[in-house]
């Protein structure tokens, strides 16, 4: 994880009023724009508007008629999405019928009824016939009787592309018999956009509703997997500064505890080019000191549970023994998620590459190899005798045998080491003093 989700996550994790905010702002959102959405759906715009040619004449109180046939079934879309009424008597008599969709709510099927109705009157009063289409309804009127009207072929959604003016689907609806027949039809067709396009439609807002919640429980439980997530970091965190300033009283003026830009910049911020090889918790790192000094840098995995008590072990065991045949321990690093242990650099590496590798084997005469034997002897009598600590060492092989520049062997690594106290002859080896 980089400095910037680090950053984020202690701004949205330590902070409550910061997460209660982005969940306020979240649901907020969701709520709004999806309403918005819904309400730009019924905006109940006129499609495509018909009037027939001929007209009733001036005389005529036919805006009359229809002012009191578009009230009723006002009235009527109140109650159902779909109804029928005529006014008058006789040969003045004025038929009408209207359809709305099937998921629309009778509130706003009479807001579609109405606002058709309006239109109608304002562009076709003195017609004999007249049809509207809006985005959610359907009207028509005409001076015959259309309430049984079956034969609807060419009265489609296809019959919006028409010319403007052509009144083909007005007479055809005007033959009886069954006028809602033909509008059922109609409602059922694909349902033309605003542009005058065929297609699926706008959705009403009862079908908006369903989005509007399913869009919510994913916020709901999303934000939840995310709370939990950040209390188990905050957990992780609050471990890791707990280990970290159990390391802090363990500084001292022989053994300092160092910055963790100084160390990025001795090693190029810990590159492959310095990269020595792997421990037991971690890589280890060439480095250069201010001063040029050269340093061998033991860097704790960040993901390792169990290497903060290895690493304090390490650093209180260590410095408490000082030996030429011992790796010394320069001093130690704790910040944020970084565990620095810095030893003293060996040029000649581990014994382990010498005894190993045919072209270099024939360096080891007879004499160094005596010289390497003794030392580690000497080594490990100190940690078994001489030392305040009388320990064991326990993993003890050639790879942890590390070769100065003139070929003096010094011990490393007390990973697996075992601390003996007092005039203890024996000791229970499940405590593991343990280094990285």
């Amino acid at each position: 994880m980089d400095q910037t989700s680090r950053w984020m996550l202690m701004i949205l994790c330590d902070r409550r009023e910061a997460f209660s905010s982005l969940l306020f702002l979240v649901t907020f959102h969701v709520l709004f724009y999806s309403s918005i959405g819904a309400t730009e759906t019924l905006t109940f715009k006129p499609i495509k508007l018909n009037c027939s040619s001929d007209s009733f004449g001036k005389d005529d109180t036919t805006r009359t008629s229809l002012e009191a046939l578009f009230s009723s079934l006002r009235s009527k879309a109140l109650r159902s999405n779909s109804g029928k009424e005529a006014t008058g008597s006789g040969p003045g008599t004025i038929y009408g019928c209207f359809l709305c969709q099937r998921d629309l709510s009778y509130d706003d099927c009479r807001t579609c009824i109405h606002m058709a109705a309006t239109k109608l009157l304002q562009s076709c009063s003195s017609s004999r016939r007249g049809a509207i289409w809006m985005d959610y309804c359907r009207l028509l009127c005409s001076d015959r009787n259309i309430h049984g009207v079956t034969d609807v072929n060419g009265f489609s959604s296809a019959s919006l592309h028409g010319e403007t003016n052509s009144m083909k689907p007005i007479e055809k609806v005007s033959k009886p018999p069954k006028a809602a027949n033909y509008l059922r039809r109609l409602m059922d067709a694909p349902q033309p956009t605003a542009s005058g396009d065929g297609g699926d439609g706008k959705k009403s807002s009862s079908g908006a509703m369903p989005i509007m919640i399913s869009i919510l429980a994913v916020v709901l439980v999303g934000t939840s997997l995310y709370c939990i997530y950040c209390w188990r970091w905050r957990k992780r965190n609050a471990i890791r500064r707990a280990q970290i300033e159990n390391l802090r009283p363990l500084s001292s003026s022989d053994l300092p505890l160092m910055d963790l830009s100084t160390i990025q910049a001795a090693t190029g911020n810990f590159s492959e080019e310095n990269r020595l090889g792997e421990g037991g918790f971690g890589p280890v790192y060439r480095g250069v000191l201010g001063g040029g000094i050269e340093v061998a840098i033991k860097r704790l995995s960040a993901r390792s549970r169990q290497g903060a008590v290895e690493f304090r072990n390490e650093v209180e065991l260590i410095a408490k023994l000082q030996h030429r045949n011992l790796v010394r321990l320069l001093g130690f690093c704790a910040g944020k998620d970084e565990k620095l242990l810095i030893y003293e650099y060996l040029p000649n590496r581990s014994l382990d590459s010498y005894l190993f590798d045919p072209s270099k084997r024939c360096q080891l005469d007879w004499k160094k190899r005596h010289q390497i034997i003794a030392g580690i002897a000497r080594g490990l009598l100190y940690l078994h005798e001489d030392s305040l600590l009388k320990v064991i060492h326990r993993d003890l092989k050639a790879s942890n045998v590390l070769l100065d520049n003139k070929m003096n062997p010094k011990i490393s690594d007390f990973g697996m080491a075992k601390i003996f106290e007092g005039e203890e002859n024996e000791v229970n080896t499940g405590r593991v003093v343990g280094t990285l």
